[in-house]
């Protein structure tokens, strides 16, 4: 029997949680036959490694195995991993996450159903310490983008985010438009996911919430004072050239100023004052100058009025840089704001 889908799974010092990922696959409803778990250990130091050749054992014909020997980040494991898919779609999950047992079987009849080249679903941030509360009553949609307003659209509604795990995607979809993911960088995905809403033209929006987020205190995301979050910076400027060397400014450049403007700028300068307990004035004074070289006038866009107040006064920020001690400020003050981040 054919095989449907490939998961594409990196995993680094994870042997606590790996089962219960793993365990969420083999137990899906689809099928255990239609699915290749493609396993990336990169260059774990614990025994992940040795988790996962237990779980090649139990099932040869199902599992793949790469073990990295350097260590290269999740975008360069998924990466590694896509030249090992042979299934007409495939999906990502992270190692620390898991799923509900009837994801890939209802995406992928979706997929098949509508010919999507992106199918997008619901995802959960769970932290294994309170009852999960699931959407009632969960509702599909089915967009069409053959336009280049309908797609202007896409873009500033960022309808499908940017997050590689909470889709399953047509491998040849991938494959003909050569979206791959940076290296080496933390934020990977937001590079990567730009690049879906460049070319998507069929995609299924199903409001299940299929995915497990596990809020991990030691994820990449949540620690403080590492120097990948600083990767926010780079991954901005790889974006920017990936828009000129593909050639889509011309259509579509106020929407992904716009969209830049809220996931590269105000983001970076969210991890910039959360991330960090040492000085990042300089990071900021950069950001800001990276981000005036691509959006020069910024109060120029027509998509300004949706910004909220608080935003609108970060991009003052952009326009008007913060001296050294006010920068200060701003980074106490979001820290002892949460409503305000």
């Amino acid at each position: 029997m054919s095989k449907k889908i490939s998961i594409i799974i990196p995993c680094y010092n994870t042997e606590q949680y790996i089962d219960r990922c793993l365990t969420s696959l083999i137990n899906q409803t689809i099928g255990l036959e239609h699915l290749s778990i493609i396993c990336v250990n990169d260059a774990s130091t614990d025994h992940t490694w040795e988790k996962l050749e237990s779980w090649r054992k139990r099932f040869p014909n199902n599992i793949i195995l790469i073990n990295a020997i350097q260590n290269g980040r999740q975008g360069t494991a998924r990466n590694i991993a896509f030249p090992y898919v042979t299934t007409p779609y495939v999906a990502y999950l992270d190692s620390d996450d898991w799923l509900e047992p009837d994801m890939y079987e209802k995406m992928y009849q979706k997929a098949e159903s509508h010919q999507c080249d992106i199918v997008f679903c619901g995802m959960l941030r769970d932290s294994c310490e309170s009852p999960v509360i699931y959407r009632q009553n969960p509702s599909t949609w089915l967009l069409i983008i053959h336009s280049i307003p309908e797609r202007r659209k896409l873009i500033v509604h960022n309808t499908i985010k940017y997050s590689c795990c909470d889709k399953l995607i047509r491998t040849d979809f991938l494959s003909c438009h050569q979206i791959s993911f940076p290296e080496q960088l933390a934020y990977e995905d937001i590079y990567w996911g730009s690049m879906l809403y460049l070319y998507a033209n069929t995609i299924c929006l199903m409001e299940n919430d299929f995915y497990h987020y596990y809020i991990n205190p030691n994820s990449t995301v949540l620690a403080t004072n590492c120097p990948y979050h600083k990767d926010i910076l780079q991954i901005n400027e790889l974006r920017w050239q990936m828009y000129h060397s593909r050639n889509v400014l011309k259509n579509y450049r106020h929407e992904l100023e716009y969209d830049f403007l809220i996931s590269g700028y105000l983001l970076a300068l969210k991890i910039l004052a959360l991330r960090y307990t040492t000085d990042t004035w300089q990071e900021y004074r950069q950001l800001c100058q990276n981000t005036l070289a691509h959006i020069p006038n910024v109060t120029a866009n027509p998509y300004l009025p949706l910004f909220t107040a608080f935003q609108k006064l970060q991009l003052q920020m952009l326009t008007e840089p913060l001296p050294h001690e006010a920068w200060q400020e701003f980074c106490s003050f979001l820290k002892t704001h949460p409503t305000m981040k």
